[in-house]
């Protein structure tokens, strides 16, 4: 399956403060999944890889 990479930013410093689209992105969602997990346990890693299976590309 390939898939089209969209770099989405959910919430940022900016220079007037923290800025949260969070709400926003979780609306209209059957079911959530969250990656939680100390440094080096392979967070970064699965999505990754999640990735490279959806959109078929190494990044």
């Amino acid at each position: 399956m390939a898939g089209k990479i969209i770099n989405y930013y959910a919430g940022g410093n900016t220079a007037r403060g923290f800025y949260s689209l969070y709400e926003e992105c979780l609306e209209g969602l059957d079911r959530i999944f969250i990656l939680k997990g100390g440094p080096g346990t392979g967070k970064s890693t699965v999505m990754k890889d999640i990735g490279i299976k959806m959109g078929g590309k190494r990044i």
